[in-house]
Parts: structure tokens; sequence; C-alpha cells
């Protein structure tokens, strides 16, 4: 006579690999929600700021576009151009809502260098954002 003994195959998870992992998940659970919750109040700025710079990169376009027209109509004049840009601060006007940092005729050195205040054939134009934002400096000649 044999005995035969049936094998009976535990499935499953112990109390102590459930214990491990809740452990390893609470712990990655709070390294991340400090992470995800920053990126969620923070999501905006990112949107504002390529508003901002799309806004004053058309400013721009729309300061070149007229430019470009006047010098292919052989009208162009850099202190009306000046002129119609405004003076250093905020401006709203045909070409859109800016900043004005710097709007004076420059002249730079033969050899190189920094550009100086003076002169009539360059116009150097920096704007940014009415409320901030990147910079943006073009050169107008004649």
């Amino acid at each position: 006579m044999t005995v035969r003994k049936d094998v009976i195959q535990n499935t499953g998870f112990t109390l102590l690999e459930v214990i491990v992992t809740l452990v390893v998940g609470a712990i990655l659970a709070a390294l991340i929600v400090p992470y995800m919750s920053t990126l969620l109040t923070q999501s905006s700025e990112s949107t504002q700021n390529m508003q901002t710079t799309m806004s004053v990169n058309q400013v721009i376009e729309n300061m070149t576009a007229y430019y470009l027209a006047q010098q292919a109509a052989g009208t162009l004049n850099l202190n009306t151009l000046q002129t119609s840009i405004g003076p250093v601060g905020n401006q709203n006007n045909n070409y859109g809502e800016y900043n004005v940092v710097t709007n004076s005729f420059v002249t730079f050195p033969a050899g190189g260098g920094a550009e100086t205040l003076g002169g009539t054939s360059t116009l150097k134009v920096t704007i940014t954002g009415i409320n901030g934002g990147p910079f943006f400096t073009t050169l107008f000649t004649q």
C-alpha cells in the first residue's frame, strides 16, 4: 500500500510582501506628490510667458513690416520710424502693446566693439512686454 501525499501549493502574497509593497508605494508617493503639485500650480506660468513672448515678437514683426514697406516704397525715414515706435516706456499703438527699453540711433566702430549713441543711419530698438518678459532687439538701417 502506497501513501500518496498531496502537495498543496500556496498561491498569493504573504502579509510581509503586502506590507513592504505598501511602504515602498508610500515612499514613492511622498516623493512624487510635491513635484507634481508644483507642476500643476506653475503650469500656467509657462503659458503666460509664451503668450508674452509671442505678443512681443508680433510687435517686432509689425515694426519690421512697416520698415520694409517704407523701404520698398522709397519713403523710408528712420526719424519717422523712431517717432512712431515711441519713447522709452509703455506704448500701445498700431504695432501693438509693448514696453520700449531702447529707441535710439547708434554707431558701430569700424574695427568692431560696442556701439555708441549717435549717428543717423542705424536705429536700435529694444522692447519687452508690458509686464516684463524677454527682450527683443532689432536694428533698422537707412
